[in-house]
């Protein structure tokens, strides 16, 4: 555990150091708001926060799905389950995604998955 969180620390200044060179990168966002989102509370994670750098990342570029199935997950956490259905399906509906391989192998699966889920949570 004490390893993992030195990495966390590495991570998280990586992050920032990433926005702080170039706040235009898009997939910098989906790394920072990715760690806030997952990391617990305790340890520096921020729902909020890591909604807003989601949504940040999509000004910049809406076809980023990775960043848009991450919104989708906050959303889902936070209870706004109408809200979190309506990002996956922009995920699915993609046909230009901004990186192809991973909406291919990663985002588009797993928005269908949290798509199924969410119908069954109906």
């Amino acid at each position: 555990m004490a390893a993992s969180l030195s990495v966390l620390g590495v991570v998280r200044r990586e992050a920032r150091i990433v926005l702080e060179l170039d706040p235009r990168f898009a997939p910098g966002y989906a790394l920072a708001a990715a760690l806030l989102a997952e990391v617990p509370a305790m340890l520096g994670g921020d729902v909020r926060r890591a909604e807003a750098l989601f949504r940040e990342g999509l000004s910049i570029d809406a076809k980023l799905t990775s960043l848009r199935v991450g919104l989708a997950k906050v959303l889902l956490r936070t209870g706004r389950l109408a809200e979190a259905c309506e990002e996956l399906q922009r995920v699915v509906a993609e046909n230009q995604p901004a990186n192809p391989a991973d909406w291919t192998m990663k985002d588009a699966p797993e928005a269908r998955a949290l798509l199924e889920r969410a119908g069954k949570a109906l």
